[in-house]
């Protein structure tokens, strides 16, 4: 049988409930909009993007979340916390902050702005003739 020295139980136990936290902080939101809005489907490339965004998250919380000496369980459940809630905080200082997203321009949109910017071009032309 494989012996795993308690550091590393540790690490792992850690690793998991970070992990945990940030998955959870980031799915309950979107199933609550679910919940809400019946007409919206479940959609899983949202699910892997929060389990593949979670570790990237994971990773650099790991660093600064200081291991103690205690119980596995109380272990765990101060990781899920540390994270949950250190997710949420980091959340709401990016809505405060006012970030935007980018929209993208599908084709046809693309194409219209295309006309309208000859259009005014050619409307600018025909003030400068006359």
């Amino acid at each position: 049988m494989i012996e795993i020295s308690p550091e590393i139980t540790n690490y792992i136990i850690t690793f998991v409930g970070i992990f945990l936290g940030v998955f959870l902080r980031t799915i309950l939101p979107y199933l609550q909009k679910l919940n809400e809005n019946p007409g919206m489907i479940f959609q899983w490339r949202y699910v892997a993007t929060a389990f593949i965004s979670g570790f990237g998250t994971t990773t650099g919380l790991i660093l600064i979340f200081d291991i103690p000496e205690t119980s596995l369980v109380q272990l765990f459940m101060m990781a899920v916390a540390f994270s949950y809630f250190g997710e949420d905080l980091l959340n709401s200082i990016m809505k405060a902050k006012g970030t935007k997203t980018i929209k993208v321009a599908t084709k046809q949109e693309r194409i219209e702005a295309k006309i309208k910017k000859l259009q005014q071009d050619l409307e600018k032309e025909k003030i400068i003739k006359t």
